[in-house]
């Protein structure tokens, strides 16, 4: 296999391909572009560095109703180019494990020193801070936005869980939601603070169906960051910001790192950690306590 192409390489790891990412062919194919005529074995660590060094000088894109992809003003951030870099590593794995490789020949990406995550991922956010934003998005035209990001804030499901949420998977008495999707093909089941629960109880019908969409597939994004706006919260937040304000809501709080994996639903504490960064203040706290 010698003198296969990068690109017939990387349809083949994209055929054989059997996880979860969705993303994994859409970054491949990032690569493919850039390596797809050279044969495989001549691809080395440089390559893969003057890669990263196209993607932070690309623009970061968003997805906008009516406007389609755009540029949003914002470079990439570390973590996703991280992720163009993993996807290397995961195309080799794959070709590895089906045995379509050269014997010897490693991913190029191995040794490729990563992006800083952490500073993008650190939040000093508090209680007050949510149930602030969540009164403020009660006065939206949007009547389910402050259930959703009580729900978001509090449990740190990702939107796409969120929005598969039918009111079949809602227990009001008990305090808790069922999802059966999620990004890493686990359900899990999600525990509300009572606050929480009363805004879900807000928008319940009298009479719900079990199989109806507690939010559905519409975007809040604007009503969200006029309720930010309102909130005096950074502009700079996303949707996917609730999902960390809930491990840093919980790290500040005490909370250990299995009870933060398993409010986020995390194979590994690795992936825990990225979420739950405390800030100074609260880490200085902990100290001590720990000493005292």
């Amino acid at each position: 296999m010698s003198e296969v192409l990068f690109s017939d390489a990387a349809d083949l790891a994209i055929q054989l391909y059997k996880g979860k990412d969705p993303g994994f062919p859409r970054r491949l194919g990032f690569w493919v572009e850039r390596l797809g005529d050279r044969p495989l074995t001549s691809i080395k660590a440089g390559d893969i560095e003057d890669g990263i060094d196209v993607l932070v000088n690309k623009p970061r894109m968003v997805l906008r109703r009516n406007e389609g992809l755009v540029d949003s003003g914002r470079a990439i951030t570390g973590s996703t180019v991280n992720r163009y870099c993993a996807t290397i590593g995961t195309m080799y794995l794959v070709l590895a494990t089906a045995r379509r490789l050269p014997r010897g020949l490693v991913s190029p990406a191995k040794g490729v020193k990563k992006l800083p995550e952490g500073e993008a991922r650190t939040l000093t956010v508090s209680v007050a801070d949510v149930r602030r934003l969540v009164a403020c998005a009660r006065l939206s035209r949007n009547r389910k936005l402050a259930a959703l990001i009580a729900v978001g804030c509090t449990t740190g499901l990702r939107m796409g869980s969120m929005q598969s949420i039918t009111w079949g998977d809602v227990d009001i008495d008990a305090g808790h939601i069922d999802v059966h999707t999620t990004k890493n093909g686990r359900p899990t089941r999600s525990v509300l603070p009572p606050w929480a629960i009363a805004e879900l109880a807000r928008i319940r019908p009298s009479r719900p169906d079990d199989h109806a969409p507690v939010f559905g597939p519409s975007n809040p994004l604007k009503a969200f960051r006029t309720a930010l706006d309102d909130a005096g919260l950074p502009a700079a937040w996303t949707l996917h910001h609730m999902r960390h304000i809930a491990a840093s809501v919980l790290a500040e709080s005490g909370a250990p790192l299995p009870v933060i994996m398993q409010a986020l639903n995390h194979k590994t504490p690795g992936m825990a950690l990225r979420y739950s960064h405390v800030n100074t203040h609260a880490l200085q706290g902990a100290v001590a306590r720990a000493w005292k």
